[in-house]
């Protein structure tokens, strides 16, 4: 099985996702299945088949994919037995020094057979699934998650917030639990904003919003169009303004798509729209730590977003941007006239966003924590079989 290693010799690393869908924690894991390998270490993905549009870029970073037939996002009796022992007959056909699991299903499933197996395993918590949606089923997934967390070998949070909540309810004892933040691997960018706009047939002197993500009820879009329209009647000063909705999702069809917003639907170069802005905004009602506002920070914009869970430690008050309650739209479009009038503020939240990126949430500092708890871990493997010799 895996167990320990020797100090300098690269490591064999099995990612474990829940599925290969478009998302943070998709993004996420190729970036690190990236640094991973660059720090010489073999990398496995192992994923369940549910979802697969990111399957390609899954191949493209690992030495393999290990596709699984039933390890499915969704509730099912079945699959949910049968996944166990599938997976257990992957982590038995290899040898891995340590399991990274990612996403609620993967970490459960992943954590429990690697116990069983004696295999070093580490799971990222990108939310805290029973805090975040409302469901019924809270109450079993917080027992679920305490389980997993005592027989796992060491939990990370992608924010503070995260880890206090953690410690707190008794889910995880406070030595097994460390943040670490998400971040970027690359901090250049694409186009430059004249290049942009030339693009998309903006002029230099309009204003313009981008909100990128899922247009879905958690991230409430139809928010953010309110107070974008509010915030276009108190400042009908003949400058033409644009809010552009990146993404798709059910509330497409309940979204104003007229001259002032626009509704782009997925697109690939999501970085054309991040360059023309002169601010981002993001409405979401529940979030881990987003990614798509440190792609807003390193496109040097200030940031407009809800103060829900981690955006607080990404976005600060006054300094790159404005926090504001969800659901109120007035909030947005008082945070939107402050940026459009101000031009002094403007520039100084751009600067900050851009400086706090790359302070804070560079992958490539980042790589080094996680590396040195598979170290830890797997050190610690090390030592306990020695003794039981």
């Amino acid at each position: 099985m895996g167990g320990g290693i020797d100090q300098g010799k690269s490591l064999r690393v099995l990612l474990a996702v829940t599925h290969a869908g478009f998302g943070g924690v998709a993004k996420h894991v190729i970036d690190l299945a990236n640094l991973l390998r660059e720090h010489g270490c073999k990398v496995d993905i192992a994923t369940g088949s549910e979802r697969n549009e990111l399957m390609q870029e899954y191949e493209r970073v690992s030495d393999n994919v290990i596709k699984l037939k039933y390890l499915k996002r969704s509730i099912s009796l079945l699959d949910d037995i049968l996944v166990f022992k599938e997976v257990e007959k992957v982590l038995k056909s290899s040898s891995y020094d340590i399991i990274h699991a990612h996403g609620p299903k993967a970490g459960f499933v992943f954590r429990l057979v690697a116990a069983k197996l004696s295999i070093p395993c580490v799971y990222t918590h990108h939310l805290i699934v029973y805090k975040q949606f409302k469901s019924l089923l809270n109450p079993l997934y917080k027992i679920l998650e305490k389980i997993a967390s005592s027989v796992g070998d060491h939990v990370i949070v992608v924010t503070k917030i995260n880890k206090d909540i953690l410690v707190s309810e008794k889910i995880v004892k406070p030595e097994k639990v460390s943040v670490v933040y998400n971040g970027l691997i690359d901090f250049s960018t694409k186009y430059t904003k004249k290049q942009a706009r030339e693009k998309l047939n903006i002029s230099p002197d309009d204003f313009v919003v981008v909100y990128v993500g899922r247009l879905e009820p958690p991230k409430d879009p139809l928010t953010l169009a309110k107070g974008f329209q509010d915030f276009c009647k108190r400042y009908n000063d003949g400058t033409k303004k644009y809010l552009f909705f990146v993404g798709d999702g059910p509330l497409k069809a309940k979204l104003p798509n007229d001259g002032n917003i626009t509704v782009t639907g997925f697109t690939n170069d999501v970085e054309l729209y991040l360059a023309a802005a002169d601010v981002f905004c993001l409405t979401t009602t529940k979030e881990g730590l987003p990614i798509s506002i440190l792609e807003a920070m390193k496109y040097s914009l200030p940031i407009v977003a809800t103060n829900v869970d981690g955006i607080a430690e990404q976005v600060f008050q006054r300094v790159n941007g404005f926090l504001v309650k969800p659901f109120f739209w007035q909030e947005i479009s008082h945070a939107l006239g402050e940026i459009y009038t101000n031009g002094e503020l403007r520039e100084k939240m751009a600067q900050e966003s851009r400086r706090l990126s790359e302070e804070r949430f560079d992958m490539r500092k980042n790589i080094v924590q996680i590396l040195h708890i598979y170290r830890s871990i797997t050190e610690n493997y090390s030592i306990s079989k020695k003794s039981l010799r």
